[in-house]
């Protein structure tokens, strides 16, 4: 990519973001990522915005570093931050743990950044979601504030405060996190009880979610719609179309 990585260099910013979008070709060249890391502080914001996205073709580990430092540098640019995010998927515990110990946490942009950082983390597959109840034990000695906010996070997307709480299946049990439990060091927050109660994985699931078996009148109900569907499904399908 050596001609691509000397027009990062041109003083015309259409050049530098045409240069930033092709170095995504070469996401395991290290010089290509080294250019986009230094791009995403370049002084045109089209330029930054390339440079993130092409980035985020890497999953090369100074790639998810870029990633994480600049979200962190430019956290109160919405595109600039759902540049970054699309580019993180799956890894967006990896840059959260980058965002602890931050001094900017009274900044709007930063708490905008955790926010939608550790809404993506959870809503992701179940390994993600493992790791980031693990990483909010990790954090409790060193930033308490950060812990607390990342199981806020947590309470709210499983709707803790509703009639109906919902549930999140994790890969594997969250290790630090059930130490955490068991040592007693979430006495300084109450919610993290009533998270772990929400919580599924492999070998540990108490069952509150499951259906209550039909009796009765509902059962018959079902039987009746069982025999109508099949008697139905006969000429028409299972899905109705024929």
């Amino acid at each position: 990519p050596d001609d691509t990585l000397a027009a990062t260099f041109r003083w015309e910013p259409q050049i530098r973001a045409t240069a930033a979008r092709l170095l995504g070709h070469w996401p395991e060249d290290d010089r290509a990522i080294a250019a986009l890391d230094a791009l995403t502080r370049d002084e045109d914001r089209s330029v930054r915005l390339a440079a993130a996205l092409a980035l985020g073709e890497s999953r090369m580990p100074r790639a998810t570093d870029a990633l994480a430092r600049t979200l962190l540098l430019h956290a109160d640019d919405a595109m600039m931050r759902s540049a970054v995010l699309s580019g993180l998927h799956e890894r967006e515990v990896i840059a959260l743990a980058q965002l602890a110990g931050s001094p900017a946490r009274d900044d709007s942009g930063f708490r905008s950044a955790l926010a939608e950082l550790a809404d993506t983390s959870l809503r992701g597959s179940a390994a993600p979601g493992t790791r980031y109840f693990d990483l909010t034990a990790e954090t409790l000695r060193s930033d308490r504030w950060f812990a607390r906010a990342l199981m806020e996070r947590a309470a709210k997307m499983l709707k803790l405060d509703s009639d109906k709480p919902g549930t999140l299946a994790l890969s594997e049990e969250p290790a630090a996190w059930s130490a955490a439990l068991r040592s007693g060091l979430w006495e300084l927050h109450g919610t993290a009880s009533a998270i772990n109660a929400r919580l599924r994985w492999p070998g540990h699931d108490d069952g509150a979610d499951r259906p209550t078996p039909l009796a009765g009148a509902n059962l018959d109900r079902y039987m009746l719609g069982r025999q109508l569907f099949d008697t139905c499904a006969a000429c028409h399908g299972f899905d109705g179309r024929g």
